[in-house]
């Protein structure tokens, strides 16, 4: 399984693109930043929402492939570039034993998305959709030990520079008496090489 991680990801990041130069990038965050400096928020407007929802159904997609397929044609229109390299969070709950635990299990995943300047939405959601599904099934290694490994084979492995969430805002969940409400806080930057 070690062999085949590391395999795959060689030849996904063969001819890798080097960081993407955007016109609103600034320098990291000082260490007395606050929580949210170096975050960029947005949101799509409920219309095109309900557009979007249609073209996931029909696509076979989740809501986080939809964002994330947005999120990339905004990144290729600003850079003038169609091949990137983004980081996010993936859930490292891959044995149904880990299900029932209670917890956040995570791990930082490289994703790298090569679509066209030509394309439809729709085409870049089907790039995504399978990029996210090819990706999420090698993500066994944790972000540090793969690059490391990677790294030690000669592979250029660009630099995390732009990590994507995508967050549904969920009203509060009450358990009992226990009320868990959704945090509006970012925590900036982290590190991770």
């Amino acid at each position: 399984a070690y062999r085949n991680e590391v395999t795959w990801w060689i030849k996904a990041l063969d001819a890798a693109p080097e960081p993407m130069r955007l016109p609103f990038a600034r320098p990291a965050p000082a260490p007395n930043a606050t929580p949210d400096e170096g975050v960029i928020r947005w949101g799509i407007e409920p219309e095109a929402s309900r557009g979007l929802d249609r073209l996931r159904r029909e696509a076979g997609a989740s809501y986080f492939m939809v964002h994330l397929a947005a999120f990339a044609v905004h990144l290729a229109r600003e850079a003038g570039r169609e091949d990137m390299v983004l980081g996010t969070m993936v859930s490292t709950r891959s044995s149904p034993e880990l299900h029932a635990l209670f917890g956040f299990f995570s791990e930082v995943a490289m994703i790298r998305i090569a679509g066209a300047h030509d394309w439809s939405f729709r085409q870049w959601l089907m790039c995504v959709r399978a990029v996210m599904i090819e990706t999420r099934a090698h993500t066994e290694l944790p972000y540090p030990e793969l690059t490391r490994e990677l790294r030690g084979r000669g592979v250029n492995v660009p630099p995390i520079e732009i990590m994507f969430a995508s967050v549904e805002v969920d009203p509060a969940v009450c358990f009992g008496g226990l009320k868990i409400d959704r945090l509006n806080r970012c925590h900036g930057s982290m590190p991770w090489e």
